[in-house]
């Protein structure tokens, strides 16, 4: 069992209603194999177009709208 999986069944969480955010090609693939919902943010490590080609789930240019995002989904 990974580390990711463990926490979520620790947490009593659900992989597909999980979300994890990260500014890297390596938070995408880690969101993507452990089933969750992966949030790429550009305001880190990577540019938009980078992080883009990695197919994060949703992609945010900017807090504000991840927060909104948040606020409409939750």
């Amino acid at each position: 069992m990974s580390l990711i999986e463990d926490k979520l069944k620790k947490l009593n969480a659900k992989p597909e209603n999980s979300y994890f955010v990260g500014d890297t090609e390596y938070d995408v693939k880690t969101a993507h194999n452990a089933g969750m919902i992966s949030l790429g943010v550009v305001w880190g490590m990577s540019n938009k177009d980078k992080l883009e080609s990695f197919n994060p789930n949703h992609l945010f240019e900017d807090p504000k709208s991840m927060l909104d995002f948040f606020k409409e989904n939750l």
